[in-house]
């Protein structure tokens, strides 16, 4: 006969790791479905055969399996930073007595009964932490997984933080003149150590794994900071101008190498001179002065010089490009780190 437990139901605090300070003693009943051809004297009579010479004390074999399961009905609190969780459960569990069957031809097709646990072997179950516990009796491990639903993080942290680190880098768009410039990238730098300051209290600090979205926050930080000092930067270069400064040799170079990167082309570049057919017809009638051979030999210079306003503006306009890709970047990287650790552990982002 196999002898299943009715579930001992338990309230109790306990860490995430699933020890159990205090000890005590779990007291199961026996379960088993009910028949169909239930007749009060036949369940007499296979009661009073079955327990008659039956040891309760003695264990049904030398060697007796004993299967242990648990069952969560509530979760009443966890906490995650202090590790500790308080929940509503049962446990049970599934033996096999040869001792307790029978023939059920011989007791009108009865193949199942009730019985009390006061008067058939229980296995001794203790739920004990395995620090205070008894080392010497076999012990059963319960893991118990939580998944944990993301719309709160996603809303509340993740997308805060991808909306910050893409507006920050139209630090670089806003115009110098404007003289909001440094304030802007100040008050996004501000922002990202708020809401790294609200995650970190949301952390545990005993975390043995290293938190993602910490991560995260600590590179778009980083990048943040970058931008503050390249955005104090151009705006130091966009005043040399108004102090009469000229950029060097050196300077246009690296000027003229931004603009061919950023396809920079000034507005008198794209203008062409557009000529009327009355004005066309006066210029056919003019004569074309002889050129001396100085104006023969004159190479007209269409080299481009740039100034420091010009300067700031490119560097301006190549760092948003280079930033808002590595924002991007980061942040696909990020979101496919969390999918790929959610496949892996079944709980997902």
């Amino acid at each position: 006969m196999t002898m299943s437990p009715f579930p001992h139901p338990f309230e109790y605090g306990i860490p995430l790791n699933f020890g159990i300070r205090n000890s005590f003693v779990l007291l199961l009943a026996c379960s088993t479905t009910p028949t169909l051809s239930f007749d009060l004297v036949n369940a007499s009579a296979l009661e009073t055969d079955l327990l008659t010479g039956y040891k309760k004390t003695i264990r049904p074999l030398s060697l007796t399996e004993v299967n242990m399961g648990m069952g969560v009905m509530h979760i009443v609190s966890l906490d995650i930073v202090a590790q500790h969780i308080h929940l509503i459960g049962y446990i049970y569990g599934i033996w096999t007595d040869p001792r307790l069957s029978w023939n059920a031809t011989d007791y009108g097709d009865m193949y199942s009964t009730p019985m009390s646990v006061k008067d058939v072997w229980m296995p001794p179950v203790v739920l004990s932490n395995a620090k205070v516990g008894n080392d010497d009796l076999p012990g059963v491990k319960f893991n118990l997984r939580l998944k944990r639903k993301v719309s709160y993080y996603l809303i509340n942290m993740i997308l805060p933080v991808i909306f910050l680190a893409i507006v920050g880098t139209f630090v670089f768009v806003l115009p110098v003149e404007s003289g909001e410039k440094n304030g802007y990238a100040l008050t996004i730098l501000l922002s990202m150590s708020v809401i790294m300051t609200i995650v970190s209290d949301a952390i545990p600090p005993i975390s043995t794994q290293t938190c993602q979205l910490s991560v995260y926050l600590l590179v778009i930080f980083i990048v943040c900071s970058l931008e503050t000092i390249l955005t104090v930067m151009s705006c130091q270069i966009h005043s040399y101008d108004a102090k009469g400064y000229k950029p060097g040799q050196r300077a246009q170079k690296i000027a003229k190498f931004l603009a061919k990167l950023s396809l920079y082309r000034r507005a008198s570049d794209h203008s062409t001179n557009r000529v009327t057919p009355k004005d066309d017809i006066v210029v056919q009638n003019m004569e074309k002065p002889e050129l001396t051979e100085a104006w023969k030999d004159e190479v007209p210079d269409k080299s481009v010089s740039y100034n420091y306003i010009e300067v700031a503006f490119l560097m301006d306009r190549v760092l948003f490009g280079c930033f808002l890709s590595m924002q991007i970047l980061f942040t696909l990287v990020f979101c496919i780190n969390l999918r790929i650790q959610g496949d892996n552990t079944g709980n997902g982002v």
